[in-house]
């Protein structure tokens, strides 16, 4: 989620608004606590896809409302970053694609729209927000300004924005329900597209996940956390690692029968599955003996079995047997954490076979916006797919057992430091 405040002449007036700031703690439990009492809070989360968290703009305008109150009432337009983007270089004031409005968390993935109850609970008008088009929608001309710069692009068509982890999903080349994406690199998320038949009405969303809408015809389903590669980063540069090959030798003579830390590795707050802003980074069975390479394992076992929460979660959802396709620095770099990761989700781990799936999935996203213009018929995103996937590790059946415990473990300790937030335990102890 990034979204800007413009004034009149379409000049920021205030910062960028991301995921990543979690200053609004405070005005998301605020705004849950307000929808629970008027009984509307899952309907809220349903409509929108999103639970009310730091993550996206309603706690965030909340707060900016209430500690900046001129500066809030300067602003003219609120864009998305692609749509503010898009109306320097066009001159317009460009829409905004579905996919980048519900990341926002003020789109109703129901009505395509912006949610009537989100707007009259922050007293935002529609009228400061882009109109919300499906992302084929071209828009075709340029400012004079950068028809001078860029006179080769003058009558390129250029279509609206979607937001980087759906062109992840789709440059992997996961276009089936079968087949899960993950992407691991300085942030960690599992995703699957749906299809988007609201013919018996939407479907429910489980607790934990979120629903983006992606175009007209699919739904993309998933989990993130904020911290992935992230937390390696910060253990190599805390712990003063000097020699990365050697820890990663280290971690490779490592076993999960042999270790006995456990690590949530929350080390700015959490979103999927428990969305607890005040989530922190904690290490528990540390011993005397303890070494750099133990805590460092720890903290790999701990993103992977964070990650099967959300993939418990999204098989729940009934896509069959699924494929979990892998890309981002953070696996890439470390065949212990490609192992590690394989075991916890006691599935193979498949390559893939494209070097930046981001980019190639914004490619896609743009042929197929192409073709539609050219043929005026809508085109599924599997026309561009791999005719197989290389496999990058097998999980050890053996150690199974040995991650179920540590799994269940971790979710233990979890909560009794911040309450019951893990909805795939919640549904585990339901059963």
């Amino acid at each position: 989620m990034g979204m800007v405040g413009v004034d009149a002449q379409g000049e920021p007036v205030t910062d960028i608004l991301t995921y990543a700031d979690a200053t609004s703690t405070d005005e998301a439990k605020e705004l849950q606590q307000e929808f629970q009492q008027k009984g509307l809070l899952e309907a809220v989360r349903q409509d929108t896809g999103v639970p009310l968290h730091t993550a996206y703009a309603p706690a965030q305008l909340t707060r900016l409302s209430a500690h900046s109150k001129d500066l809030f009432e300067r602003v003219r337009r609120w864009r998305t970053f692609a749509s503010h983007l898009l109306s320097r270089w066009s001159g317009t004031e460009a829409p905004i694609s579905f996919a980048d409005a519900s990341w926002t968390g003020l789109f109703n993935r129901v009505t395509l729209d912006w949610d009537a109850t989100m707007l009259n609970r922050l007293g935002l008008s529609s009228e400061l927000l882009p109109k919300i088009k499906d992302y084929t929608t071209p828009i075709i001309g340029l400012h004079e300004t950068y028809r001078q710069r860029w006179p080769e692009l003058a009558e390129v068509p250029v279509f609206l924005g979607v937001p980087h982890g759906a062109a992840a999903h789709v440059g992997s080349g996961c276009c089936k329900e079968s087949q899960v994406s993950l992407t691991l690199g300085t942030s960690a998320a599992i995703r699957v597209l749906l299809p988007a038949d609201d013919s018996q009405g939407p479907f429910v969303i489980p607790q934990g996940l979120w629903c983006y809408r992606l175009d007209a015809d699919w739904y993309l389903v998933g989990g993130a956390l904020t911290d992935g590669g992230s937390i390696f980063e910060w253990a190599v540069r805390t712990f003063n690692v000097t020699d990365i090959d050697k820890l990663t030798e280290e971690l490779s003579t490592k076993t999960p029968e042999d270790q006995h830390i456990t690590v949530l590795p929350f080390l700015n707050g959490e979103r999927s599955p428990g969305w607890n802003s005040e989530s922190r980074l904690t290490m528990f069975g540390m011993t005397a003996r303890t070494t750099t390479a133990d805590l460092v394992y720890g903290m790999l076992e701990g993103v992977s079995l964070r990650l099967k929460s959300i993939l418990d979660l999204v098989k729940s959802l009934g896509s069959g047997s699924t494929q979990i396709i892998v890309s981002g620095n953070a696996l890439a770099r470390s065949a212990p954490w490609r192992q590690v990761t394989a075991n916890v989700l006691q599935q193979p781990l498949l390559d893939c076979p494209f070097p930046e799936a981001t980019c190639r999935g914004a490619a896609v996203f743009a042929l197929r916006a192409l073709r539609q213009l050219q043929t005026n018929v809508v085109q599924d995103f599997d026309f561009s797919l791999p005719t197989e996937y290389r496999e990058l590790c097998q999980p050890d059946p053996a150690l199974s057992k040995c991650y179920q415990d540590k799994h269940a473990v971790q979710s233990a300790l979890y909560n009794q430091l911040f309450g019951f937030h893990d909805h795939s335990v919640e549904k585990h102890h339901a059963r």
